[in-house]
Order: structure tokens, then sequence, then C-alpha cells
């Protein structure tokens, strides 16, 4: 359920009723209620929060009972107490929201972080279960130090990291399939990404400049590769492309100075 305007006891009624579990509360679709007591005590799978008018929280743990999935984007001082949400499966906030408290959710499975302001992913390590995580809007990160403790990762997306540097935890993550580096413009060589070799999905674009593709040319799953972009590669050899034997989507900027050139890897492409 959208709400587009005034909470009504009707929409209490559905949600009591259980024919809806997911409530999306949105002030650009016509959310304008001024706190979130309405919500108390509902049985409510799914939460989405986009509402900068808010000033309390509170009432979301109070959906503790049955809240599998939480996305909160207000103000980023408003703090969640994830200690109080046990079931919680899913995730999507301001790391000041809930820096205090995510250590609390070793069952959480998807992580959505904005503004993640550690160096690394250290104090991540009690989310064991993850599964899928993805920063943006700026993350200080520097290195992936504490992957190692991520086993159950699938997925790693992380955006607009300047700092982002060493990457070398990504080496031997073979269950990885789905990998997001971009506007990391500080990763210089792809070296660690040997051996990732159950990598369906690489994004490097508007990364700056690479020195080889040579390290993912034993990546023999990869279906989609995207380079766009600022990204260059510096040695200018295009041929490690033509060992992916699942290639079926290429994006990248073409350059006069590759060989083999963009246009000629592409059309050996099979045709959607």
């Amino acid at each position: 359920m959208v709400l587009t305007g005034p909470w009504t006891p009707e929409a209490a009624e559905a949600v009591r009723d259980g024919h809806v579990d997911r409530l999306v509360l949105n002030y650009a679709l016509g959310f304008t209620e001024p706190s979130l007591d309405f919500l108390e005590g509902l049985p409510l799978r799914e939460l989405v929060i986009l509402a900068p008018q808010l000033s309390d929280l509170e009432p979301v743990h109070t959906l503790a009972p049955t809240l599998q999935a939480l996305h909160v984007s207000t103000n980023s001082t408003l703090k969640l107490d994830l200690g109080r949400l046990p079931r919680l499966q899913e995730l999507a906030a301001a790391w000041p929201q809930v820096v205090s408290s995510i250590d609390a959710l070793a069952g959480l499975r998807v992580a959505f972080l904005r503004g993640y302001q550690p160096t690394d992913l250290r104090p991540l390590a009690p989310l064991t279960g993850l599964t899928d995580l993805v920063m943006k809007d700026r993350p200080k990160i520097k290195s992936l130090v504490g992957l190692s403790t991520l086993s159950s990762l699938r997925l790693l997306g992380i955006y607009l990291a300047k700092d982002l540097a060493d990457v070398e935890d990504l080496d031997g993550r073979s269950a990885i399939e789905d990998l997001a580096l971009e506007s990391c413009r500080k990763i210089q060589r792809l070296d660690a990404l040997a051996g990732c070799t159950g990598l369906r999905r690489l994004n490097l674009s508007e990364c700056g400049d690479l020195a080889s593709l040579a390290p993912i040319r034993a990546l023999t799953k990869l279906e989609q590769v995207s380079m766009f972009g600022s990204t260059k590669i510096k040695d200018d050899d295009l041929e490690p492309l033509l060992a992916l034997p699942r290639l079926r989507q290429l994006r990248m900027q073409s350059r006069r100075s590759y060989r083999p050139s963009l246009e000629e890897i592409q059309a050996l492409l099979p045709r959607a």
C-alpha cells in the first residue's frame, strides 16, 4: 500500500486484516503525516519511509513482531535501535542512524547503507548472514579489510568511494556473483579479482585508469561487464574480454588506442 494522503481507519483495517503487509510512506507521493504514531502495533512485514518532515522513528520499533524489511530515508540524526527489531532481514538506512546497534542484527541478509563512515568493513563483522551489501552517498571506506567475515556475500556494491584503493580482500571470493565498484577512482589494479571466479556481473564504471584487464580473463562466468564513462584500460589490451565465453553485455567507452577495438568485440557478442 502506498499512502497518498492522510492515514485513515480504512487503511489501518486493511493492514490488521492481513490484506496489506507492505506500506510505503513517501512525501513525494502525498505522505504528509507529522509523526508515525499511527503505525503502532500494525502487523507489517515491510515498511518504506521517505519523509524528511519526521522528527521521531520510535513507533517503528512497535512493529518488531512482524517487520522483516525496513527502508528509511529521513533526517540522518533520527536513530533506530535495531536490537528491538530482531526479525529484520533487509535494511536500508543512513549509517549514523544504525551505527550504534547494527551489530545486533546477526540475521540481516540485505544491507543498503548510505554515508558509511568507517574506513573498512570490520564494523560489519557480526553480520555473518549478509548476502547483499550496497554502500552509496560517498562512503568513507578505504579498503575491504573485514570482507572475509562476510562469507555469505553474493552481491557487493560500493559507489562513489573516493578513497577506496585497497581491494585485495576480494582475492579468492568465488561466491560473489555481482560486484560493483563504481566511481571508485583510486582503484588502479584488478589483480584481486582473478580469484572471483563466480562473478556474473562486474561494474567498474567511472573508475579512472586501470592497469590491465588481464586478471579478469579467468572469470568465465561473467555475463555483464560495465566500464563506461571515465574508466580507461592503460595497457589498451581488450583481448581478455574475448576469453569470456558467457559475456552477453559490454558497456564501455570506445577509445582509438584499444586493441582489439570495442566495436570488434561487441560484434562477436550474442545478439539479444
